[in-house]
């Protein structure tokens, strides 16, 4: 499709410079010389309140897992707190106007990153899928499940009595996208129970517990087999996606 192919070209144009109402974004090309299969919006972690060409760097592996699927990546960035939210649901919206309504749009995020793409397929249901790992999806209980992370990000970042508002885990009813989810078994910021919160919360989603291990791994490290695992199951899901809806 030629609007396809030239989708990588109108989103750096609509979604660059620095200047966008959202804050940053970067957009990279699918690894081949091929139309994209869709676009991946890639959210970047840091607890809701890292910002900055740095946070936006810690999400390289994902916009190269984006690339090699040969989906064009946008990597986002956002404001610090519950503003992130609106940020990324611009950012879509943005996106969407610019590839039109058959376009695939995915998004894939890490820890914080990860909690922003399940709201915004909360939010968007036009979103085809979420790729998250170390996710949290359930803020009202991380205060007595992950104390580091509720001082560190969810105290700084929402309203204490609005918690249930920003819960994907409150809001799995309204997520049309297909959901892939994966966590460390040793997490030791956000605990798997976060993820399996979630996929109680939706059974349609799909989890998958890495091993503990020597690869470097977001907040930990993880079997080097497990993270290949994972990498070649992210890829067949935005595979499948960006063939479905061309």
């Amino acid at each position: 499709m030629q609007r396809m192919g030239l989708l990588a070209v109108a989103l750096a144009s609509a979604l660059l410079p620095a200047a966008s109402a959202f804050g940053l974004a970067v957009a990279v090309a699918p690894a081949s010389t091929a139309p994209p299969h869709g676009v991946a919006l890639v959210i970047h972690g840091g607890a809701w309140q890292a910002s900055g060409p740095e946070a936006m760097a810690s999400a390289h592996a994902a916009v190269s897992l984006a690339k090699r699927a040969g989906w064009a990546a946008i990597n986002l960035d956002h404001r610090p707190g519950a503003a992130a939210v609106s940020d990324v649901v611009a950012a879509y919206d943005q996106a969407r106007r610019r590839s039109g309504d058959r376009a695939a749009i995915c998004a894939i995020g890490q820890s914080s990153g990860g909690h922003l793409a399940l709201m915004l397929a909360a939010l968007r249901p036009g979103l085809a899928c979420v790729v998250a790992v170390g996710a949290p999806t359930d803020l009202t209980t991380a205060q007595a499940t992950a104390p580091f992370l509720f001082e560190l990000g969810v105290r700084r970042s929402f309203p204490l009595d609005q918690l249930a508002d920003y819960s994907p885990v409150a809001l799995a009813e309204r997520i049309r996208a297909r959901v892939l989810l994966a966590a460390v078994v040793t997490d030791p910021i956000v605990p798997i129970t976060q993820m399996l919160a979630y996929l109680a919360a939706d059974p349609d989603a799909v989890g998958m517990l890495l091993p503990p291990g020597n690869a470097p791994f977001l907040h930990t490290s993880a079997s080097a087999e497990a993270v290949r695992r994972f990498d070649a199951a992210a890829i067949a899901l935005l595979h499948a996606i960006g063939g479905s809806q061309r």
